[in-house]
């Protein structure tokens, strides 16, 4: 059988091949431009994209605001996490103060003044070691503890927690722990109720550090565990402050809440009373 094409039909396919090699041509030249145009276009926003992610990618300055215990909590966290670039400890503490001696400094003014001054993205706060004193308020002598002598310090230390709030930024405030003395602690849990009243009132978190230096019962003590479940020595021979490991303690167990905040709400603010375990 001849499968041989006739001569006339022969010149058609011929003809056909070459309008569909034409036409294949002209496909390729409109459809991959127009590919290759938006392969380019999605490539530069992933770039930008990650060049954007680079810039904003800064670490976050937590300032750490008060007294001589606040100092002892800036240690901590930057010695325990010196190594991470995601966050910067800025201090500004100052030792052996308060909100009771303005004449030495006067916390109120002095806030306004670093808001004002100074960048920051969180605070956190410990104060009120130093205030255990009587207080003069339009020239009359306030015995510490009475009626009219918390007045006025609850008036200061909402003043204060105002001035925090003003700038806008997620605020912790850290109670303060137990000590040895039975006197001083019976103050310093009254100080917690107010601090934690009114972190409450201003949308603060509050950090409840009582139990982290306490043994089961709740008492004072000078041991605890460290990270690894260590028994080490954690305060100091005057019962208040603390050893090295106690600030590395200190440290974690406070930026434990900060950064779990730092993971499931990016800048915002978790409110509320968080206690620490004691392995925090």
């Amino acid at each position: 059988m001849d499968s041989s094409i006739p001569k006339g039909r022969e010149k058609e396919c011929s003809r056909l091949v070459s309008l569909l090699a034409i036409l294949s041509i002209v496909i390729a030249f409109n459809v991959l431009p127009g590919a290759q145009a938006a392969s380019a276009a999605a490539s530069t926003r992933v770039a930008e994209k990650s060049k954007a992610s680079t810039k904003t990618r800064r670490p976050v300055r937590i300032a750490v605001i008060g007294d001589s215990l606040a100092f002892e909590l800036y240690k901590g966290m930057h010695a325990a996490y010196r190594n991470d670039k995601s966050v910067k400890f800025v201090k500004y503490t100052r030792v052996s103060t308060g909100l009771i001696r303005r004449d030495i400094f006067n916390w109120n003014r002095k806030i306004r003044d670093f808001v004002k001054s100074h960048k920051f993205d969180i605070a956190v706060v410990v104060m009120g070691g130093n205030d255990r004193q009587s207080l003069w308020h339009k020239k009359r002598r306030l015995t510490r503890g009475s009626k009219a002598w918390f007045k006025v310090y609850s008036q200061r230390a909402e003043t204060f927690m105002k001035t925090l709030k003003s700038a806008g930024k997620p605020v912790y405030w850290v109670g303060l722990p137990v000590v040895r003395s039975a006197t001083m602690s019976r103050d310093y849990k009254r100080f917690n109720r107010l601090f934690k009243r009114l972190s409450s009132k201003y949308g603060f978190g509050y950090v409840d550090m009582w139990k982290v230096f306490a043994d089961k019962k709740g008492r004072y003590t000078s041991f605890g565990r460290d990270a690894a479940g260590t028994k080490r020595r954690m305060r100091n021979d005057d019962g208040l402050h603390f050893s090295g490991y106690g600030r590395l303690k200190f440290g974690r167990a406070v930026f434990k809440r900060i950064k779990r905040n730092m993971r499931t709400r990016k800048s915002g603010l978790e409110t509320g009373t968080v206690a620490i375990s004691d392995n925090g």
